[in-house]
Order: C-alpha cells, then structure tokens, then sequence
C-alpha cells in the first residue's frame, strides 16, 4: 500500500470512527446489566400490583357466584402469567439484541484493528525501509555506494578524535569530461562506478574510499608510514587507476591527479587537511596530471593568489576596469601605420598594473576570458569608429581571440553580429588567433573561422613558430595573414635561423598570404625582414604599446588630411 493509499484509509475511516464511538456510548448505556434488571423488577412490580389489585376489585364488583369467582380466577391467573411472560420475553429480548449489536461491534471493531495494526505494521516496515535509504542517502554516494563527503568527513574526524597517523589523499579524474562529451552522461557514470571498484581494491585495515562529488574521490590512509613508504602505496594507487576500461569496444585508459596532506604536519582540522589536499591535487593538474603531489605551503599561497586573482577579475569585468593600449603595424613598403593591435592592460586599485601574461591565463581557466575578450573587442571597434570618424580611413585594428571564444558557437556569432553592427569596413576587424588555439579543436575551429571569414573579418595566424609549425594547417584554414612570434625574430640574424625565415616568407605568399614580423627590435633585424619581403613589422623598434591619447599622436602625423571624412 502506498503512502496515499495510506493517507485515503485515514481520511475515509475517521468519520466512521467517530459514529462507532457514539454507538459504543448509547449502547454502553444501555447494556449496564443493574439498571437493565432493576428496570425489569419495577415494571414486573408496577404492572403485577396493578394487576392483582384492580383484577380483584373489579371480578368482586362484578362477580357474586363463588364458583364462578374461582373459575375467573384461575384464568386470570393463567393470563397474567402468559401476559408476563410474553412482556419478559420482548424486554429480554431487547437487551438481548443491545448485547448483539455491541459484540458484532466489537468483533467487527476487532477485525478492523487486526487490519489496522498490520497497516500500522506494513507502514512501520516501509518507514523503517525509508529511514534506511534516508541514512544511506544522507552517508553514501548513490552511485558508487561508498561513502560521501559528509561520512567521509565523520572518519577522518574518528581518526583526528584517536589520534592516529593518517594522510588524506584527494583525487580528481583526468579524463572525466573527455568521456562524457564522447560517450555521453550514461557512460560516464559506468566509468565513475568502474572507478570506484577499483578505489575499493586499496582498503586495508582502516582505509576509507569516499566520493566527494563529480569525478573527485578521497582515500582516508591509516598509518600511511614514512615518505617512502607513502610513495610505494601512490605507486601502487597509481597501477590501479591507470586500469583498462571498454566501451563500444574501445579501451580507456583512466588516469587522475591526486593530492595528498598527511595530519598533522599539513592541518589538525578536517576542513584545513581536505582543503591542503584539494590545493595539492590541483598543483598536480597543473603540472601535468597523472600523477600526485604532496602538499606543500608554497602551493597554499599560489592558491591563495588565484582564488584572489579569480574574484577580482569578476569584479573587474562588471565595471569593465579594462583598458586598451595599441601597437602600431608598420607596412615594410611605405613605412607607415596600415594598423594597430589592440592589448589589454589592467590596473588593479590594490596591486596597481598587473601584466596580461599573469591575469590571462587564469581568465583562461575560470572563464573569464569570453567576457573579457568580448569587452576588448567592444572597445576596439569603437575606437576605430571613432578613429574613423577623425579621418584615419583604412586603419586596420587587430584583437587577440582566445581558443575557448573559437569553440564557443554563441561567442562567434557575436563577433559576427557586432561586425555587422559596426558600419565600418569589415575587413579592418582582424581576429588573431594562435596554433595552439586552433589545435584544441581543429575541426570545431575551422567551422567558427569559416563562419567569422565569410563576414569578410580578416583572420591571422598569431605566434607562428612556437606552437605546432604546421603550414598544412595554414592551408586548410581561412587565414589571410601569418603572424611570426618575436622568439624567431630574435634569431633571423643567424645565417640557418635566416634561411628558414625567407622559406617561411616565400611559402606564405605562395599560399596568398600577408606576413607580420613581432618583436622587432632592433635596425638589422628591421633590415633582414625589409630584404626578406615582410609585409609588415610591429616591435619596440618602432613603438611600444601606447595608450589611446598617445597613439592618436602617431596617428596625426600618418594621415595629414583628417577632415576628410572615410
């Protein structure tokens, strides 16, 4: 029976209960065996004394012949015991049938208390069944059947309570996403339950295995030993995760980045130790996955950095405390400005300038990047709609994109839209996007440029030369423009490193490409690039990166006649 099934018994059965409990009332009143005898008695007493004393008198006012007398009262007699009786007969009945109806009620109640307590019973057993699933719910993962964070967090608590040796490993599954996005949410959790098994296998003594959440697990080590002993065990998890896993007929190999602190040289409380664990965990991702670190302090204060890092971004991109300084782009031919790369910088209220090279990369990894480089190119079109309005006609404004804004359908369309939006030549916006970028998804990354080239946005290949080299990609992709990292540039004087700098060059517009040298630093690095055929240089030589009040400076000398209008 089910819980509303239980519930419509309740309610179809009380109104009842409350007509048997005025019946049982009347008939518990009626059914008192002294008042229902001394009822009897009075009416036998009152009725027999009428009886005898108006019969009498009557039969002698009427009746002279004593024969005749004796007759009538033989038969008066008689009557009245026949009349008693029958009198006896209907009172006794009617107590009879009050004590009927009660035990047909009470055996009937009887009956419904038998169903009622084995209700009451099935209902306890199916609450009892419940508080079961509850108590596993609220101390285990459904999933895995190993205990969660909340059980996990009472052993560790045992062990800290006991004061035993222990060491708190955390573990992060390295390719966890890689499954899902493939194989799809089913297999996924195939995967994490195979994982768990496995996890299962390291119990030894007192050891506990948990699952945290999503494809994070824990390992509770009692009495983990020295260091090199710990190490043997990390191997030895190590062999275990690293396990063959099919589907579809295809093997996977799993793998995870595992982070340990050991109580109580890395935390005495279970908060600071799984939190020290987590940092090593992800000081581990960070170098590389597949493997496991140690928990040490300088990790706590990198994390630390990122976490302030993370937020002050957040804050930063609410009230777009971005600002935009511009390289100029020196054509070889002419030696003029045909364009300018737009550069983020930031100054924090705190830590005042903070370089790219440290805030980018952790904009990459928390997503802040998407909306950071949608600010930048907000800001880079309307400057050049401003620029354009100055007179500067033909100014290109070049803006770094980054791999995770490639691959993101909603983001491309936005760059799309905002293009069209613009009112400006089209082919002024130029995208610069790395090979490393590409390389993350090269299919899914061919459509988005496919898609932002057909607007007719020019796109350029940025750091040529320190990622992949692959001039194939160059071709397969809609690049109009190859930019050669300034780590080349540094040793083009060298006579080998100088060859294969022409190579490049004569191969790139062989394919109809434009060349772009960075870094340019110096007048014989200038003077090769100028012999070579680059199209165009960008570097110290020539200028830094120069805020908006400074570049139009540069500006005002290359376009002479501004007040006409583009």
């Amino acid at each position: 029976m089910t819980d509303e099934d239980n519930r419509s018994w309740v309610i179809k059965n009380t109104d009842r209960i409350k007509e048997e409990n005025q019946l049982f009332t009347e008939i518990q009143k009626n059914m008192n065996p002294f008042r229902t005898s001394l009822r009897i008695g009075i009416i036998y007493l009152i009725f027999g004394g009428a009886w005898i004393l108006l019969s009498d008198r009557i039969l002698l006012m009427l009746v002279k012949n004593n024969e005749v007398y004796a007759q009538i009262q033989l038969f008066k007699g008689w009557f009245y015991v026949i009349v008693t009786a029958v009198i006896f007969i209907f009172m006794f009945k009617k107590a009879l049938d009050d004590y009927k109806v009660a035990v047909e009620r009470i055996l009937g109640s009887h009956r419904e208390l038998n169903e009622a307590y084995e209700l009451m019973m099935s209902m306890n057993e199916e609450l009892d069944e419940s508080n079961e699933r509850f108590k596993f719910l609220a101390f285990y993962d459904s999933l895995t059947k190993l205990p969660n964070r909340h059980m996990f967090r009472t052993y560790v608590q045992a062990a800290i309570e006991k004061e035993k040796e222990f060491a708190i490993l955390s573990l992060d599954l390295d390719n966890m996403k890689h499954i899902n996005d493939m194989y799809g949410q089913k297999a996924g959790d195939e995967y994490l339950e195979f994982i768990g098994e496995r996890l299962s296998e390291l119990i030894v003594g007192e050891d506990v295995v948990a699952r945290l959440n999503g494809n994070q697990f824990a390992v509770l080590m009692i009495s983990p030993g020295d260091s090199v002993f710990l190490k043997n065990r990390l191997k030895g998890l190590q062999k275990i995760l690293q396990s063959e896993w099919e589907i579809n007929e295809q093997k996977i190999y799993s793998s995870a980045s595992i982070g340990i602190a050991r109580y109580p040289e890395h935390g005495k409380e279970y908060q600071e130790l799984i939190q020290n664990a987590e940092i090593a965990m992800y000081n581990r991702k960070e170098n590389g996955k597949n493997g496991y670190e140690i928990f040490n302090h300088s990790m706590q204060e990198k994390v630390l950095n990122f976490i302030f890092m993370r937020n002050s971004l957040h804050e930063a991109i609410e009230n777009e405390d971005f600002e935009l300084y511009y390289q100029p782009l020196i054509e070889v031919k002419t030696e003029k400005i045909t364009g300018v790369e737009a550069l983020i910088r930031w100054r924090h209220k705190e830590r005042g300038f903070i370089p790219p090279m440290e805030f980018i990369p952790i904009a990459e990894k928390t997503g802040h990047i998407l909306p950071i480089t949608m600010i930048v190119l907000r800001t880079a079109v309307n400057q050049l709609m401003q620029w354009r309005e100055k007179g500067y006609c033909n100014l290109k404004v070049a803006v770094n994109v980054s791999g995770h804004i490639i691959e993101d359908v909603d983001m491309v369309r936005q760059i799309c839209q905002m293009a069209l939006e613009a009112g400006i030549p089209r082919d002024n916006i130029e995208i610069e996007v790395t090979e490393t970028a590409i390389m993350r998804n090269l299919e899914k990354a061919a459509q988005s440029l496919e898609e932002i080239h057909a607007q007719g946005i020019t796109i350029a290949m940025d750091d040529f030369g320190t990622g992949y080299s692959s001039l194939t990609n160059l071709h397969k992709l809609p690049f109009d423009v190859l930019k050669i990292d300034k780590d080349f540039i540094n040793t083009i004087e060298k006579d080998e490193e100088g060859y294969i700098y022409k190579a490049i060059i004569h191969l790139a517009h062989n394919m109809g490409l434009s060349v772009v040298a960075e870094g340019v630093e110096t007048e014989d690095q200038y003077e090769f690039l100028k012999e070579s055929n680059c199209d165009s240089v960008q570097g110290y030589y020539f200028s830094r990166p120069l805020p908006v009040s400074e570049i139009e400076s540069l500006l005002e000398r290359e376009y002479k006649e501004k007040e006409n209008a583009c």
